[in-house]
């Protein structure tokens, strides 16, 4: 998956998924955008990406993220930016991750793959 070729404009005009659904995912993008929720916090995309398709939806928009519990080691987790747009790059091996309701604060969960 190459995302380091997609700009913040293509990642942003994504289709976005119905904000009540639940969605897995290989990898996340979080891509900042240049909003203001009425908390005074910039808005952030989270989009996610399946290994074999790359960039598919934005899932949420959101001021605030919630790591929920998990029975997986936080360790598991790897986070780097991408150097080409400046966007969070979240990924792990051998899991995936649940985007939940696209709520001012949306709750990620990491799951088994």
């Amino acid at each position: 998956m190459k995302v380091k070729g997609y700009t913040k404009k293509e990642l942003l005009a994504l289709p976005v998924r119905d904000w009540d659904a639940l969605s897995e995912y290989d990898t996340l993008y979080i891509v900042p955008t240049k909003e203001t929720h009425e908390s005074g916090y910039r808005l952030m995309a989270i989009v996610g990406a399946l290994n074999k398709e790359g960039p598919i939806e934005i899932a949420a928009f959101c001021d605030d993220l919630c790591w929920e519990d998990a029975n997986i080691s936080a360790m598991s987790v790897r986070m780097d930016m991408v150097p080409t747009n400046n966007c969070v790059h979240i990924w792990g091996n051998g899991i995936r991750f649940r985007v939940g309701r696209g709520l001012s604060s949306t709750s990620l969960y990491v799951i088994d793959a």
